[in-house]
Formats: structure tokens, C-alpha cells, sequence
């Protein structure tokens, strides 16, 4: 018999038999949906059995997608039509997509950015096998549902607690293909955990996976990103995407931490005062927090009616909708024509006293602060290093080395957009007979007041370098030979003009050459070093150019 109700199941059934077995039980509620968790909620009690929270019939409105509905135009579809309901939130769940998630979540947030989504990845005790979403007449293993909650009674609060840190030292990925990654900083992705972890990672990775996952920006917020399998071609599956030439980091979890952030979300759930609430606790983070997983749930029960799962993953949408791991995300639901529970002021104080006392989460910290402010100073003092290895000790600008790499990359740069490139390579006029009337100290015045001149009027992408003794390289990008003869004339009468520190004219000679087809480093600069011998050899403080 129809009772005008429906209900959102957290199921641990882990086969399409069992999980209709349980609706038929349920065939008095006019709607059903629900997903499976390794473990469920309700009140302050974490269970292996099914739980169930139930709506106003009225309040509810429900969209499945298949698998093979998820292509960006009907993730376009899908939006549009739950935009058109007014939700005042929309509960997501969804069941092994192997990276399809993120990119139909990125394509929806397009069509609809400020959709109030939460909700979670269907979950297995048993690990990424045996998962499903399901209503009352479908259930499906891979596939999304849409529960919109919906009525003008009705206010919802959202957000969600993390708490975990990272270290700061940022590591590239260099080859990846949706939630797989081959490459980081360029090597195979397992030597890159062996050298940042040791041999042991690979018997421990579930520890690796909680302790220390991967993390990386969306929508300008740290996620993390957990490990859930060595595949055989030695690729490393993750719990969401990446994206070639992004920055990942080494999470760090803290029970402390974790546990305050999850104090903050109750406190802001208090505040808000819903009837009902419902919980989306990643697997990883009930892991990692052991026993003190009832810590963090227990005090939601103060607040109304909880009820949850815990999950694979969870999803959550305030500027566009993202996949998150390691969270406790929560919606607070209220009717506004019921009256308001008091808050449970025992509930917060013991909570708060729990998270603050254990002294290994001060340790924790410490060791955290510790590693970030070592990685500081060795990156500062690789930085001192790398510039002492690129920099001329006189005269501060890059050495013959650099400059000379920094060449062979414009020449890459140029081969690949075609665009025209100009070298510049300039001597000091008569410099020997500087250094001999003048003495070595005052010639190198000269140079490095010589290079100020220089530094003062190349342009931002210009580089410049000491190629040797009184000999300099100007790499002119974008640049023809006409652009590089007139700023090479520039120069030239600047120096000419400059009143230096000796009662003698000091002049440079200039010689000027274009990459053309086919050009190497060497071939470039022959053709400059030629022309410059011939501006000194047709009386010096001349620029001449070989195109």
C-alpha cells in the first residue's frame, strides 16, 4: 500500500539478488533509491546493515543514467533537466566508472555550476568489485542516480570536512590518461613511490593509499587522490583523474586535524538546525581514523536524524561539481513547518575534548612542520645552487653553458611555430688595451657596467648571455634580421654614447644573424661571429649582419 513516501537506502547487499530481495521488503514506499556501502550509519552507530532515510513522496524527483548514457551531451540533457526541478539539493550516487565521473561531472558543471550536489561512490567491503546503485524497478553496476530534493518547506545546508595536509614540495605528472598514472617528474610512476617512500610501499599499499595520497587542485581546492590498484602494464589506478603537466602533492594525515575539521562541519551543521541529516564518509578516512571514526560521526546524532555510508568517493558541488576522497561530507535537510531540536552541549565538549588531548597528534604536526621546512631550505638552497651553476660570476647574467641551452630551446621553440628568431653577438672594442692601460679591476667595471647598459633595453623575452672574456649573446625572440640590425644599431649608440669611468671612448662591434631552415646552434652562431668579424674588420663600433 502506497504510504506518499519515498527513501535513500545505504545498502551492504553486494549482488543484484540480494539488493532486489531488500526492495521488495521495502515495496510499501512509493519511491526508492539507494547505493551500496562497505559499512552504514545511523545515529552514532557504524553498521553492516542496511539503513534507510525517508522522504515526503512530494519533496522528491529522480533521474538514472546508465553507462552507456555518458557522453557530454547527455550530461548536458541530464542537467538541464534537473535544473528545471529547483532543487534545493541533489543527492548523487554513483557506481564504478572508472574515471567517466570527473568528466561527465566536469561537462554537467558547465550546463549547470551552482547545482547543490553532494553525495558518494558506491563502495565494497570486498574492495572496487560488486558495487551498485539502484531504485525501485532498476539495479545497475555502473551508473549514476539523481535524487533531487526539491519544495519551497524545504532549506538544505551543505559542505564538507578534510582536514588532511600536504607537503610542500610539488611533483609534475608527465603521462596520464583519466584516473591512471604512467609518469611523474618522468619517471614510471612505481620508481617514483620507491624513491619517495622506499621498497616497502609495494606490500603496503592500502597504508601509502591512507597516509599519504596524491592531491591536486579543482576549483582551486586541494582534493586528494588515493591509490586503489598496481595495474599490469605498471600504471597506478587512483580514485579520480589527473591531468598531464598538473602538480600533484604528498598528502599527510593527522588525526587531529581531521578530527577538528570535522568538529568545524558539526558546529556549522548545529547552527543550521536540520531535522535529518546524511552522511557520505569516505573508506579511506574510516580507515585511517580507526576507532575514532565514532568520534567524528557520533555528535551528528545531537543534531537530527543521521544517516549515511561510507564510500569510495564522494561529490560535492558549491561552484561546479567536483569528486573528492578522504572527506566527511554532509547535507542537513529541514522542513520549515517543524519545530527545532536544542543543540546537545555535552555532545560538543566531550567531542572537543577528544580531539585535543591525544599527544600523537601533536607529533604528527611537528613532523609535518618538520619535513616542509626541511624541503624549504634544501629548495632555497638548490635554487642558490642552480643559479651559481647558470649565472657569470662577474657580470651576474647567464654563463656560456646557459645561454647557450637557453639558445637550443628558442631554436626548438622556432622550428615548431615558425616564428623568426635573431641572434646578437657583440665584443668590446680594444678591450686588451683596456685591461693593460687601465688594469684588470677596471676592465671588469667596464663589462659589468657594459651588461647594465645591455639589461636596461632588451625586452622581456630577451636573453641574454657572457659567451666569453669581452664576447656577449643576445638571443632575440620573434625577431627577424631587420628587428635585430635596428636593436643591435640601439645598443651600439648607447655604449658609444655612455661616459665611462676612463678618459677613453669605449665602442662595442656587433654582428647580427637570423635562423633559417635547417640551422643548428652552431651553424647560428658561425653565421653571427662571422658578421661581427666583419664589423671589426671594417673599422669596429659597426653592426654588419649575415642573413
Amino acid at each position: 500500500m502506497s504510504n506518499g513516501k519515498g527513501i535513500l537506502v545505504f545498502a551492504n547487499k553486494y549482488s543484484k539478488e540480494e539488493i532486489k530481495n531488500l526492495i521488495s521488503k521495502l515495496d510499501n514506499y512509493d519511491f526508492i533509491c539507494g547505493m551500496t556501502t562497505a559499512a552504514s550509519i545511523e545515529g552514532s552507530t557504524i553498521l553492516n546493515e542496511s539503513v534507510k532515510s525517508v522522504f515526503p513522496l512530494k519533496s522528491l524527483e529522480y533521474l538514472l543514467i546508465e553507462e552507456n548514457n555518458l557522453s557530454k551531451e547527455h550530461a548536458t540533457k541530464t542537467a538541464t533537466k534537473l535544473k528545471s526541478f529547483k532543487p534545493k539539493a541533489i543527492i548523487t550516487l554513483v557506481s564504478d566508472l572508472d574515471g567517466n565521473i570527473e568528466e561527465y561531472l566536469n561537462q554537467f558543471g558547465r550546463i549547470y555550476p551552482e547545482a547543490p550536489m553532494v553525495g558518494g561512490v558506491a563502495s565494497n567491503p570486498k574492495g572496487f568489485v560488486n558495487t551498485f546503485v539502484f531504485t525501485k524497478n532498476r539495479v545497475i553496476s555502473e551508473g549514476i542516480v539523481f535524487l533531487a530534493i526539491k519544495g519551497e518547506s524545504i532549506e538544505t545546508f551543505r559542505d564538507y570536512a578534510f582536514g588532511w595536509k600536504h607537503l610542500e614540495k610539488k611533483f609534475k605528472i608527465t603521462k596520464a590518461f583519466k584516473n591512471r598514472i604512467y609518469e611523474i617528474e618522468d619517471k614510471p610512476v612505481i620508481e617514483f613511490y620507491r624513491h619517495y617512500l622506499g621498497d616497502m610501499f609495494l606490500k603496503n599499499l592500502e597504508a601509502v593509499t591512507l597516509c599519504f595520497p596524491l592531491m591536486v587542485r579543482r576549483m582551486g581546492t586541494l582534493v586528494a587522490r588515493a591509490c586503489i590498484r598496481i595495474n599490469e602494464d605498471e600504471s597506478m589506478s587512483y580514485t579520480g583523474n589527473f591531468r598531464e603537466g598538473e602538480y600533484a602533492y604528498f598528502g599527510v594525515g593527522g588525526e587531529r586535524k581531521i578530527l577538528l575539521a570535522s568538529r568545524n562541519l558539526w558546529w556549522q551543521m548545529t547552527k543550521f538546525s536540520p531535522d535529518k541529516v546524511i552522511l557520505f564518509s569516505c573508506l579511506g578516512r574510516k580507515s585511517f581514523l580507526g576507532r575514532k571514526t565514532l568520534i567524528e560521526i557520533s555528535p551528528f546524532e545531537s543534531i537530527g536524524e543521521t544517516t549515511g555510508g561510507f564510500v569510495f568517493g564522494e561529490i560535492f558541488g558549491r561552484k561546479k561539481p567536483i569528486l573528492l576522497n578522504h572527506t566527511l561530507t554532509a547535507i542537513g535537510i529541514k522542513y520549515k513547518d517543524e519545530k527545532r531540536k536544542g543543540r546537545n552541549f555535552k555532545k560538543f565538549c566531550l567531542y572537543h575534548q577528544k580531539t585535543e588531548s591525544d599527544i600523537q597528534h601533536v607529533i604528527i604536526e611537528m613532523l609535518i612542520h618538520l619535513a616542509n621546512t626541511v624541503m624549504k631550505e634544501l629548495e632555497k638552497k638548490n635554487r642558490e645552487i642552480k643559479k651559481l651553476a647558470d649565472t657569470d660570476g662577474l657580470t651576474g647574467i647567464y654563463n656560456r653553458r646557459k645561454i647557450l641551452e637557453e639558445l637550443e630551446k628558442e631554436i626548438i621553440r622556432t622550428q615548431r611555430y615558425g616564428n623568426p628568431l635573431s641572434v646578437i653577438i657583440f665584443d668590446v672594442d680594444l678591450f686588451k688595451e683596456v685591461n693593460d692601460t687601465y688594469g684588470h679591476l677596471m676592465g671588469d667595471k667596464i663589462l659589468r657596467e657594459i651588461v647594465q647598459i645591455i639589461k636596461k633595453n632588451i625586452r622581456r623575452p630577451d636573453i641574454f648571455g657572457r659567451y666569453g672574456g669581452e664576447e656577449f649573446l643576445i638571443i632575440l625572440p620573434e625577431t627577424d634580421i631587420t628587428g635585430g640590425v635596428k636593436f643591435a644599431e640601439k645598443l651600439r649608440k648607447l655604449i658609444e654614447n655612455h661616459t665611462f669611468p676612463i678618459d677613453r671612448k669605449i665602442t662595442i662591434s656587433l654582428g647580427v644573424a637570423e635562423y633559417k631552415y635547417g640551422d643548428t646552434v652552431d651553424t647560428l652562431l658561425a653565421r653571427a661571429d662571422k658578421a661581427l668579424y666583419m664589423a671589426k674588420e671594417s673599422g669596429r663600433n659597426k653592426v654588419c649582419k649575415l642573413s
